[in-house]
This record gives structure tokens, sequence and C-alpha cells, in this order.
């Protein structure tokens, strides 16, 4: 082996370590965030008051690790999905179009337009999840609406906990699912489908995203069930089976 390539090694392997080193670190940080925060919630009844940040920065870790497993254009995908959710929700706060009537707090931190910046982290979060899903699907018209009904589903779960015990926004009327209107899980779809509009290809296997995807599910199933909202803890529950039980297939499976 000639100097040359004794230095390619080595500086192929020196980045090689870096990359493993940050996957470690954004992996561990997802950990600690993810217990962390069921531990507040459910033994403090809520973060403290000096940990307000805790909670949008923990969709944003979430979101960098979604991006990071997913890789190459599939983050691309992604990442324009964030931008497309944050503009929905620019939308729906302003008109009601397409959720319905809502406004945010400030427990999510900064705001852009009355909608918190990490809101674009938590549609990158849900969509990327989505994608893991469905991409097993093989007519592209099949996964799209599966997506669309993937995030309703997630929605089911999310809302009743982000709209009343979490405190992240409030909605101008109420509805059947623990208070939630029925127009924001229609919203729910509407967007659905307009972001696996924008990704009509099925999304490679990517098994680290989908874990993202998994345990932020999880960590909102775990809280319904704590505060007892027994529709939203029997959805999460749901889609938490379906997920184990699909994930070994997608993840081996090649897309179609």
């Amino acid at each position: 082996m000639t100097e040359k390539d004794q230095r390619g090694w080595r500086a192929a392997v020196a980045a090689l370590t870096v990359r493993q080193a940050a996957g470690l670190a954004l992996g561990v940080g997802f950990l600690l965030f993810w217990f962390g925060g069921l531990w507040s919630y459910m033994v403090w009844g809520g973060p403290p008051e000096r940990t307000a940040w805790a909670a949008p920065f923990f969709l944003l870790l979430a979101a960098v690790a979604a991006l990071a497993g997913a890789g190459g254009r599939e983050a691309w995908r992604l990442a324009l999905a964030g931008l497309i959710g944050f503009a929905a929700e620019l939308a729906g706060t302003r008109t009601g179009f397409p959720f319905g009537g809502y406004r945010y707090t400030e427990a999510l931190g900064p705001q852009v337009g009355s909608v918190p910046l990490v809101l674009a982290c938590a549609w990158v979060v849900v969509f990327a999840h989505a994608r893991q899903v469905v991409r097993i699907v093989p007519r592209a018209v099949a996964r799209l609406l599966l997506t669309a009904a993937w995030l309703v589903g997630l929605d089911l779960v999310i809302d009743p906990l982000a709209a009343g015990p979490l405190d992240y926004w409030s909605w101008t009327e109420t509805g059947f699912w623990h208070g939630v209107p029925w127009t924001n899980f229609a919203g729910w779809a509407f967007v659905g489908l307009v972001l696996a509009a924008t990704a009509p290809a099925a999304a490679p296997p990517r098994p680290w995203t989908r874990r993202v995807g998994l345990g932020v599910l999880l960590f909102f199933t775990i809280l319904a069930a704590a505060h007892r909202l027994h529709y939203a803890t029997l959805a999460g529950t749901v889609l938490v089976a379906v997920d184990l039980l699909l994930g070994r297939t997608a993840r081996t499976s090649p897309a179609p």
C-alpha cells in the first residue's frame, strides 16, 4: 500500500468514526430526552419552569435524527414536507383551513406568524414515519392514501394530549375525539395527501428513521395512557402494534 493509499484509508476511517460518533450522540440524546420527558410529565405533572425548552428541543432532536437516518434525496423530501406542513399551520392559524380554528400557546418556543418554528420538525418526523410504514405497498395510489391515513392515525394519539394536558395549543371548537374537532382530522388527511403527492416514489428502507417515528408515537401513547385518554391510548396501541408487525418486512423488502 502506497503512502497515498494509507492517507486515504486513514481519512476514510476518521470520517466513518465521526459519522458513527454523531449517530451515537443523536441516539443517546434522543433516548435521554425521551425518558426525561416521560418522567417530567408522569411524575412531576410537567416540565419544571426552567426546562420549558426541553419539549421543542426534543422535537428538533427527533427531526435531525430522522433526517440523518434518511440521508440523500429522502432527507430532502422530508425537509420539503416540513416546510409544507409549516405552511399549512400558518394558513390554519390565520384562516381555519385546513384544520379548523385553533391557536398555539408559548409552550413550543419561538414562533413565526403565531406558529412555533419547531412545528416544521414535527411534520418531518410524522411524515418520515408514515413513509417508512407504507413503503412496502406496491401501488403509488395506495401508498398515497395510506400515508394520509397513517398521519391521521398519529394525530388521533397526539392531538388529545397536545391540546389537553400538554397545553401546546387549544381549539376554538370542541369535538368528538377527546374534545378535538373532526375538521382537524380532515385537515390532516388533506395535508397528508399533499405531502404524499410530493414524494410519490416509495421510501428506501431506513430503520433508524422509522425507529425515531415509532419512539415519538410510543411516547405519546404512554402519556395518553397515563392521562387516561382511553381512545387515544387504544389508537396508539394499535399503531404501535401495526408498526412492529410490519417493521421486519419493511426493513428487508426492496422498495416497490
